[in-house]
């Protein structure tokens, strides 16, 4: 099953003109090595991301996802969203905390501390999601079983727990590696200027030094870490965010001490930051108002923008229904014909590791002199075709996990009953892994929604996307600026809450029913 070529045809061709083409051109130039600085900072930096979002976490992902208590639903769809926001939202919802980090330590160590707790507030809910999906899978009888031979606390958790997660933890820490050194949006603004990683020394090589070739270098030495840490996290294995599975029971006693600790880290990190957009959204003057909202119409203090928030949300929306199409159709194909070979998929999630700086670049520089090419390039497709190269990788990677969990003999009888791959994948299959890729699809819709780093390059004039405009209206807050920056953070906010909520609702139905 699977094994005919069919399956890999668009996916390649989509792929290969989308990504090694462009990318391709500007990559090649650069084989060989670099001495920057910047590289080693960014190895640095990412692997501590990695290393703290997991410790906080894990305690997190216990409560939430193998306790059933009133909220804990809300918490699952909250904790996904920051993952998911544009980086110009999250510096913003972080200003208060870094203007404490400013105040109270050098302008190095501020940015640095700015910069990882930005990393863990963004990552860390991805790692939640795919922890709590395989450990609300755990059969509680092992623990019960541990627990009457003595196994507690910690012991419990290394000899029972720990050894059923382990892939998935470090598979997922992995992907929080690759996303925090391809960082680029969060190192620009909280880093006060004074700090560099590979994502922003390629930015500021290409387009403000001109220096092409050096900008090579550094994207071929980020391909290179890329390359290894996808080798390590395709030996691990894959991972899941779908949570409906297994037996989720209700809060004990015993779980109170984890439950306290949570929800003062998801106080701290994610709800005090998010209600504080919403607080300075509906503040004009001192006074509560919804002057910011109805601002969004114009284009801010003195025609800053070329069209307003309300237009470039339309062109935020057509791009994502667009990119989330295109990139589900190419995803659900690559992860079913892979999951028993996920080595096959190495090529289409190689662009995760990619930063959309030089995939934006690519498009611009790596299409010239083709004629079809330079064409769609000042097209407004190019934004929504890019996106779908930034989004495939996590959709692939998260859907090989699903089609993967399939049983066996279910896609066998199927074929026995006459059943041709398609009919299989309609009736049987996509059936079976609906909460998956239900939650896929969302994600993929959130992150194109939410791309900044590739339609700073790509989404000019009236095609400006909603995240473009943001970084225009955060970047010069004077006037009505600084509100409508405001009040379209928390409507992306509630957008991405609304589209996750969606996402879960037919879950939660069923299990209601039952």
């Amino acid at each position: 099953m699977n094994k005919s070529p069919l399956p890999w045809i668009i996916p390649s061709l989509f792929i290969a003109l989308g990504f090694y083409l462009p990318v391709g051109r500007v990559v090649i130039q650069g084989i060989g090595f670099s001495s920057n600085p910047a590289i080693a900072f960014t190895v640095i930096q990412a692997l501590a991301s990695m290393v703290i979002s997991i410790i906080l976490a894990l305690p997190i992902a216990t409560v939430i996802y193998r306790r059933r208590f009133f909220g804990s639903r809300f918490l699952q769809a909250f904790i996904a969203v920051p993952f998911l926001m544009p980086t110009v939202v999250v510096a913003i919802a972080l200003d208060d905390y870094q203007r404490f980090f400013r105040e109270n330590f050098d302008g190095l160590t501020a940015g640095v501390i700015g910069i990882l707790v930005a990393h863990v507030f963004l990552n860390m809910g991805l790692i939640i999601r795919a922890v709590g999906s395989r450990m609300s899978g755990i059969d509680e009888s092992q623990i019960e079983a541990a627990q009457l031979d003595g196994a507690a606390g910690l012991r419990l958790w290394f000899e029972v727990v720990y050894p059923q997660l382990r892939t998935t933890i470090a598979a997922s820490g992995v992907l929080v590696f690759l996303y925090s050194v391809t960082s680029f949006g969060i190192i620009r603004l909280l880093g006060g200027g004074s700090i560099e990683t590979i994502e922003t020394e390629i930015f500021v090589e290409a387009l403000r030094n001109l220096d092409i070739a050096e900008a090579s270098r550094l994207a071929f030495i980020q391909t290179v870490i890329t390359v290894i840490a996808f080798a390590v996290s395709i030996r691990l294995g894959n991972i899941g965010i779908d949570s409906d599975v297994g037996i989720v029971q209700r809060i004990r006693k015993t779980d109170i001490s984890v439950l306290a600790f949570s929800f003062l880290l998801i106080t701290v990190l994610y709800v005090i930051p998010t209600l504080s957009i919403f607080v300075k959204a509906f503040l004009v003057d001192g006074a509560l108002s919804v002057q910011n909202f109805v601002n969004l119409s114009g284009e801010g203090t003195r025609n800053l923008l070329n069209i307003s928030v309300l237009e470039a949300s339309g062109n935020s929306l057509r791009n994502m229904i667009i990119a989330s199409a295109i990139a589900m159709f190419i995803a659900m194909l690559v992860a079913r014909a892979s999951k028993d070979r996920p080595w096959l998929a190495i090529p289409f999630l190689l662009p995760l590791g990619i930063s959309a700086v030089v995939i934006g670049l690519g498009y611009l520089v790596g299409f010239a002199g083709i004629q079809v090419l330079s064409e769609l390039r000042s097209s407004w497709l190019i934004v929504p075709l890019s996106q779908v190269v930034i989004a495939l990788p996590l959709a692939i990677r998260l859907l090989q996990s699903a089609f993967g969990a399939i049983p066996r003999e279910l896609t066998e009888s199927a074929e026995i009953d006459g059943a041709g791959s398609l009919q299989s994948m309609r009736l049987v299959e996509l059936p079976i892994i609906a909460p998956a890729w239900r939650n896929v699809l969302a994600f993929i819709g959130l992150i194109s929604l939410g791309e900044f780093s590739a339609a700073s390059f790509l989404a000019t004039g009236d095609q400006a996307t909603i995240t473009t405009l943001l970084f225009r209206l955060a970047s010069r807050p004077g006037g009505e600026n600084f509100g409508m920056a405001m009040a379209t953070s928390a409507l992306l906010i509630l957008f991405s809450l609304l589209v996750l909520a969606l996402a879960n609702s037919r879950r939660s139905s069923r299990q209601d029913a039952s």
